[in-house]
């Protein structure tokens, strides 16, 4: 009895016992292959186009800078990065994509390609979408197929969106269809948030947040508490003060959430000014006690003399993970991954608002909160407007 082994050719098995039948199929099968090898588009390609869809991560680690620059001097950032003539042909394009799961999944597919500053420092230079020339340091597609070395140039071919998120909202059916994803596709605290990981280890420079326009005219309600109880009492605390002072500290105690089972507002700390997100916290005899803890670091903060904010001097606020946004993420609505920032303060309140409140370093919403209430109140300011300034207007 004759075994016979299956393969793609076993329906062909008869025929192909016929040697004519045989030699045509080994001719086609040659020219196949020259045609494939003669008309390969990448063949002896240096350079690609490649399309930036998201950060990946950044990191000073000098073997990582070594790896992929020569140097342990120089800081690496790394995109996920897709090549047009390489991913545009085995992947589809993630429009239709709703799932912030399956994005994530999808985003896992393509490269993690680095890019080192030339000038040494951990800049975010490349956005959303952006075109990029790329090129492979070490083999390339038409190098038995290999891929290994892709590197980003400084060269951009076009400008993309801006801004490295997904504009879709955490979905539940991430659980339901793939069970718990792990925490480095999102999964925080076990809620899967869009964006989760994008400024992780990120340092910005300057003291602007790039996504979220600053608003000045937000409608800035305060709750009942705020207007029954901290009001009267910011009042005479703030008798003798220019009305901006009492606005700064007011803007602020809505902002800290001065209502009950708050700790601004169990501790009588309506700024809370030591309450850490360690979940340490100060507590203070009164609300008026509160209050005037409150005028006092503002002053300090105003003249100079607070250690963290030393008028024109360099400020390095290292990305930090933030447990208490992680323990209240439907409150903050936001990753508990804050970026960075590198500039000198001179105390305007965009820097001012960013040393204060670790939230206030991945949004603007407490930037415009302070611009809003005030413009509400009858004084113009901005994001550039001093803090030493403000609380003398009237």
């Amino acid at each position: 009895m004759t075994v016979r082994k299956y393969s793609k050719y076993s329906a062909f098995y008869d025929s192909l016992n016929d040697d004519k039948a045989a030699f045509d199929l080994h001719e086609q099968q040659f020219y196949d292959a020259f045609s494939h090898v003669k008309n390969n588009t990448l063949k002896d390609k240096k350079q690609f186009e490649g399309k930036v869809i998201e950060i990946a991560s950044s990191n000073s680690d000098p073997k990582t800078s070594s790896a992929s620059s020569g140097t342990n001097s120089k800081k690496v950032v790394f995109y996920k990065i897709r090549t047009t003539e390489i991913h545009d042909n085995i992947l589809e394009e993630d429009q239709k994509i709703v799932d912030p799961f399956l994005k994530k999944q999808f985003s896992s597919m393509h490269p993690n390609v680095p890019f080192v500053p030339s000038d040494g420092q951990n800049i975010v230079k490349f956005s959303k979408e952006d075109t990029v020339t790329c090129k492979y340091t070490s083999a390339g597609p038409n190098n038995n197929g290999l891929q290994r070395g892709l590197q980003m140039t400084d060269e951009v071919l076009s400008r993309g969106s801006g801004n490295y998120s997904y504009s879709q909202p955490a979905a539940s059916s991430a659980f339901n269809n793939f069970g718990t994803p792990p925490q480095t596709l999102g999964q925080i605290e076990g809620v899967l948030g869009e964006g989760d990981l994008k400024w992780k280890d990120v340092i910005i420079q300057g003291s602007v947040w790039p996504e979220h326009p600053i608003r000045t005219n937000m409608k800035v309600k305060p709750n009942k508490h705020i207007r029954e109880r901290y009001l009267p009492a910011a009042e005479k605390v703030f008798a003798n003060d220019p009305k901006g002072f009492r606005l700064l500290a007011t803007a602020m105690a809505i902002k800290e959430g001065y209502y009950p089972d708050t700790r601004a507002y169990k501790y009588n700390n309506p700024g809370n000014i030591g309450n850490t997100d360690s979940g340490k916290n100060k507590g203070m005899p009164t609300l008026e006690d509160g209050i005037r803890l409150q005028r006092s670091y503002i002053a300090r903060v105003a003249s100079g003399n607070h250690k963290y904010y030393k008028l024109n001097k360099p400020r390095f606020i290292k990305p930090y993970y933030s447990k208490e946004i992680a323990r209240n993420r439907k409150s903050y609505k936001k990753s508990p991954y804050l970026p960075g920032y590198k500039f000198v303060y001179t105390g305007q309140l965009d820097q001012y608002v960013k040393i204060y409140a670790t939230g206030a370093r991945s949004g603007n919403g407490y930037l415009s909160l302070i611009i809003s209430y005030f413009r509400q109140n009858g004084i113009i300011i901005n994001e550039t407007s001093k803090v030493q300034d403000v609380i003398l207007m009237n």
